[in-house]
């Protein structure tokens, strides 16, 4: 069995810029906040200079 990826589309990249979106969705919005936006949040968070301090401690206190 051979297993393919397909690595023609490159992951997007996450900044600071990325992350304020996921976080103003969390604090405007949290019903509508998703497993998937978790997801990529916890991405952000874990992905060294990827969101500022502030934006980090804003995440972690909500």
């Amino acid at each position: 069995m051979t297993i393919s990826m397909d690595t023609s589309a490159a992951p997007p990249k996450m900044t600071s810029d990325s992350f304020k979106p996921l976080l103003l969705k969390l604090i405007n919005t949290p019903g509508k906040f998703t497993p998937e936006d978790t997801k990529s949040a916890m991405h952000h968070l874990a992905t060294h200079g990827c969101v500022l301090p502030a934006q980090a401690g804003a995440f972690l206190a909500l």
